[in-house]
């Protein structure tokens, strides 16, 4: 009979170090860490035999020391119950589970005329040396049922019964989780676009049967210690079954994985905090199917082993390696506080390449180098998106290059050749941070704990080279239109307050179509102000062309927010909730080139440019709070009170604390708060 057998495998524990951001003046960052547990389980369907013996006595003197000694043998007659688990049984009397078939059992003597009935189950469960190869395996199943009755001794023979078992599945599994994680840096007031990270998983069938049915559902990383308080979620934006994306789920349904077969499975995270997984460890506990405490051997367990590697991104290999399936660049062992400089010396940081590749087969590793330094043509300009470069490669085999990008930012690398004749020339796939691909860009500030980080464009090629020379590649670029950062400003300026959001300022790294789209009435349809409803979906605010601007000298696009538009009061049209400003990459383009908008924002790449699907983004309006903590409560009452009778440019004047935004702190005012005390508006 088919089982359902659940393993359970907890990635743990994982520490992300993340700056601190309470700093003394001239004082270093410090790590805080926050303990972060990823549970996940997988199931699958396997083979196993239900053995049922049914006793029912009739007399008027129970059964006692009742015992049940299962019989196994193999075609030779020789004893086999050492190929199997599950022997022990469970035993019910009248559908009530008690001991009873080790020899500690009494089944009751009938009452009232009522025979008493008494039930032994067996799930018998073959391990790994029922089977040796693809052919099943025949045995009979046999045994002796005894017991005493009035001190008599009495024992039954159960009559063998054959069985033939089929091999089942053996997984190895091997988990790949990225390190370090980028979102927002604490140390640069625009608001950093999270970058989209990996949990990975390579799934090996080395048992002569498949795994059936095969699933893995994984649990969001959930905080178990966070000593310091940090607000840090992680969302769920992508997953992965072998070469297919599917929809974002916790649950990868695999399906059947054949004898001597891999497969893949990814999750796509983004995290609100940018830090660095400093600890690796997995546990793995096998769930007993039969229930109960009882622990089976490894050798009945389909799961064989897991292990953890730290990922450095998602490849795929060409050649003799080639599949439809992605591979990873590892470290091996994990790097230990990566990025993380002394004293914020960006030359003291633990920036080590990665030094392996693993396959998708989950059997194959292969050693990396690294190239580390090469010499360009120039930088990419309007008049010449076309660069040179050129590395001299050391040790032969696979090759990660890693230097700086001489876009430096200003560009997007769109596509990589390899020229030199010595091989042959070769079109190596390019794609973003979080997408398998071989030739990628990133964006990122280091040292991580450095108040003064530095801004650092990094171009990665991974290449096969075969020759200890020099190889020239063609970088071919575009312009790269990407949201720079997105301000939101209170009434009279950019403070803390969120009882009062009067505008977004939304500033591109080169000027955009923005003219265009005012002119034609289109610019509402490009950028969108929505109201994220609890439970999903979205409820759009109707904003006229007219509160849309351009300002070219900072390539910026401002919304303005307030009731009457640009020019008039500053009265928020945003009702309590939070929100999400949506940008249409379709829509929006560059003038320089027509290059499009990237969709930069760490969510699914649904060609839509998401701002406020972050906590620490802070896209909400809440009446009421004074200091943006997502509550009314007795902190923004004392602000209001503190500036009674106060009015703009006089002294004790607190734009926060007018809520009524008319110029004074009075009596209005008072009522507000104190009539909101207990409001609040969590992320969700």
């Amino acid at each position: 009979m088919p089982c359902r057998e659940l393993a359970c495998c907890t990635l743990c524990v994982l520490s992300v170090a993340h700056p601190a951001r309470s700093l003394q003046p001239q004082q270093d960052p410090i790590c805080a860490q926050v303990r972060i547990q990823i549970d996940q389980s997988a199931v699958l369907t396997r083979t196993a035999f239900k053995a049922t013996l049914t006793v029912t006595n009739t007399t008027d003197a129970p059964l006692e020391q009742f015992l049940v000694n299962i019989d196994i043998r193999d075609t030779t007659g020789a004893p086999a119950n050492n190929k199997f688990d599950g022997l022990d049984g469970v035993f019910t009397i009248s559908g009530f589970t008690i001991p009873g078939v080790n020899g500690t059992g009494v089944i009751p003597a009938a009452a009232g005329g009522q025979p008493a009935i008494a039930v032994a189950e067996w799930l018998i469960l073959p391990k790994d040396t029922a089977t040796f190869d693809e052919n099943p395996q025949r045995y009979t199943v046999g045994g002796v049922v005894s017991h005493t009755q009035i001190g008599v001794p009495v024992a039954v023979p159960l009559f063998p019964v054959p069985i033939d078992v089929y091999p089942d599945a053996k997984l190895f599994l091997k988990y790949y989780l990225q390190s370090p994680v980028y979102a927002d840096s604490p140390f640069t007031l625009p608001v950093e676009a999270p970058e989209p990270f990996s949990l990975a998983l390579a799934v090996r069938n080395d048992g002569f049967g498949a795994a059936r049915d095969f699933r893995i559902t994984s649990g969001q990383p959930y905080i178990i210690d966070n000593l310091q308080g940090l607000l840090v979620n992680f969302q769920l934006i992508g997953a992965q079954v072998g070469s297919q994306p599917t929809i974002p789920c916790l649950t990868l349904d695999f399906g059947d994985v054949p004898p001597g077969a891999s497969t893949i499975g990814r999750w796509l995270m983004t995290s609100s905090l940018t830090g660095f997984f400093s600890n690796y460890d997995v546990t793995f506990t096998h769930v007993n199917p039969l229930g109960g405490d009882s622990v089976l051997s490894a050798e009945t367990s389909l799961i064989g082993g897991v292990d953890i590697f730290e990922l450095d991104h998602v490849v795929q290999l060409f050649g003799p390696h080639q599949d439809a399936l992605p591979d990873f660049l590892v470290h091996d062992p994990p790097q230990a506080q990566p990025l993380v400089g002394v004293n914020c010396n960006p030359q003291s940081i633990n920036d080590a390449p990665p030094n392996e590749i693993h396959l998708s087969d989950g059997i194959t590793e292969l050693p990396l180098a690294a190239i580390e330094s090469a010499n360009f043509s120039g930088p990419p300009t309007t008049q010449n998106i076309v660069v040179q470069m050129t590395v001299n490669c050391t040790t032969p085999g696979w090759n990660l290059i890693r230097v700086d990008d001489p876009a430096q930012g200003n560009f997007r690398l769109h596509t990589v050749r390899r020229l030199t004749a010595a091989e042959v020339r070769r079109v190596i796939p390019v794609g973003a941070p979080g997408d398998v691909s071989n030739a990628w860009v990133t964006r990122r500030w280091v040292p991580l704990n450095c108040s003064s980080p530095t801004l650092q464009h990094r171009l990665h090629v991974l290449d096969d080279l075969k020759y200890a020379t020099n190889y020239l590649y063609e970088l071919t670029y575009l312009p790269d239109l990407q949201v720079v950062d997105v301000r939101l400003n209170s009434y009279d300026g950019y403070v803390a307050t969120r009882s009062n959001v009067t505008d977004l300022v939304v500033r591109f790294s080169m000027p955009i179509n923005a003219p265009q789209l005012i002119a034609t009435n289109r610019i509402d349809d490009a950028f969108r102000v929505a109201l994220r409803v609890p439970g999903g979906g979205y409820q759009y605010s109707d904003l006229p062309p007219s509160v849309f601007s351009w300002d070219p000298a900072n390539n910026a696009v401002t919304i303005d927010l307030t009731l009457d538009g640009p020019g008039g009061g500053e009265v928020t049209r945003l009702r309590d909730g939070n929100f999400e400003l949506q940008i249409r990459t379709d829509l929006v383009e560059s003038l320089v080139g027509g290059a499009p908008l990237n969709d930069t924002d760490g969510n699914n790449l649904d060609g839509v440019f998401r701002f406020g699907t972050n906590a620490s983004q802070n896209f909400f309006r809440l009446l009421g709070d004074t200091n943006g903590d997502r509550i009314v409560d007795d902190v923004d009452a004392r602000v209001v009170r503190e500036a009674y009778g106060s009015a703009a440019g006089q002294q004790g004047w607190n734009v926060n604390a007018d809520l009524t935004v008319d110029g004074v702190v009075d009596d209005s005012d008072v009522v507000i708060v104190t009539r909101r005390v207990g409001a609040a508006q969590p992320f969700q």
